[in-house]
């Protein structure tokens, strides 16, 4: 019986890079903001629009370090995260020198709670250094202008980390990329805009994203000295090309896997499952489904059946042993159960009706 992958990378036309590469080697220049990524760089902003401006870095963690330190504030220790997120997020946090401190996600939309921040801010606010928000999988948060609106009555940085995100829409039709004070992008092998590595912020304020451009190569200025704290986050000519030619069949891939996403809520209706709220809007990482209390029989048959599925965030960054002594804002229960209850299916491009209906058939 042949595996179904949870994953698979879409690589562009090897007939383009070869072209591509040879234009590198023509223009000998390698990295350093060359005529690639700043390709890459029009290319996501033409992308996005709504006066969004990019800058391309090596990867996502290295962008929400570079957020942080350089938007959060200095005199104050906390950065308010939801624990049902990626490991990145928390780490990029402690590598700042701030403290990870942990909220609850709403259950039918594994979303961030934010009545649950709300209340923690009204008593704790001067202890706050920043907000880091996640889109959870990559779904755009229908409380986005809440959100929006909270971290301005308290005056703090609102970072979101959209690392899944790049290609979805919130609900108002605008594509991902252009709220809070910056939004981060991953670009890795696992994501739907996968280009090997790298990562993006991106942001309606000029000003900010010609820091961070900055930031990425040091703080040089025009005169090659360091204007204030910096480090080398730049990104190669060669993925950027692949970013490039990535970006030119991206959205003709996204129909495919929206499409892959319907038949799998199709087949599954009926079944005792709930799937997540405005996935559809999403770039589609892959296929969420909560079970009630029998996931790890499901799983067994995936596994028995060479089906390759995940549970994420499993376990939640609370439970993750360098994280366990940070605080927590609540007792997390939401978190507990969809980690012990959600099961990722595999969405890609090719995936086609009759592997989505051995997958559908053992979920009962």
């Amino acid at each position: 019986m042949d595996t179904i992958p949870f994953i698979k990378p879409s690589f562009p036309d090897p007939e383009l890079i070869k072209n591509d590469i040879s234009e590198i080697y023509k223009s000998n220049w390698y990295s350093n903001s060359g005529p690639y990524e700043q390709r890459l760089t029009r290319g996501v902003e033409e992308y996005i629009g709504n006066g969004v401006r990019a800058a391309i870095v090596c990867n996502a963690t290295i962008a929400l370090m570079m957020a942080i330190k350089h938007m959060f504030l200095e005199n104050r220790k906390k950065v308010l995260i939801q624990s049902f997120t990626f490991a990145a997020g928390p780490h990029a946090i402690r590598w700042c020198g701030f403290e990870p401190v942990f909220f609850d996600v709403v259950l039918d939309t594994m979303q961030p709670d934010i009545t649950q921040v709300d209340e923690y801010l009204r008593g704790n606010s001067e202890d706050v250094a920043g907000i880091l928000l996640c889109n959870t999988f990559g779904v755009p948060n229908n409380n986005i202008e809440d959100w929006e609106n909270l971290a301005q009555e308290y005056k703090l940085p609102l970072l979101i980390d959209s690392a899944a995100g790049f290609g979805a829409t919130y609900l108002n039709g605008d594509r991902m990329g252009s709220r809070g004070d910056c939004e981060i992008f991953s670009f890795h092998a696992t994501k739907p805009f996968g280009i090997g590595e790298g990562g993006a912020i991106v942001s309606k304020n000029v000003k900010l994203i010609e820091e961070f451009n900055k930031m990425k190569n040091f703080s040089f200025g025009h005169e090659k000295t360091a204007e204030f704290l910096g480090l080398n986050a730049k990104v190669d000519e060669i993925t950027s090309a692949f970013g490039v030619r990535a970006l030119e069949v991206f959205d003709a891939r996204l129909v495919k896997r929206r499409n892959v996403l319907a038949e799998y809520r199709k087949k599954l209706d009926g079944k005792s499952v709930k799937f997540l709220p405005n996935e559809e809007l999403s770039a589609v990482s892959y296929m969420t489904i909560m079970v009630d209390g029998n996931r790890d029989e499901i799983m067994s048959r995936f596994a028995e059946n060479n089906i390759v599925v995940n549970k994420y965030y499993n376990p939640p960054i609370h439970l993750h042993p360098f994280f366990s002594d940070c605080e927590k804002i609540s007792e997390l229960k939401n978190t507990d159960y969809i980690y012990s209850n959600v099961i990722s299916l595999p969405v890609h491009d090719d995936l086609d009706s009759a592997s989505i209906d051995r997958i559908t058939s053992l979920v009962y």
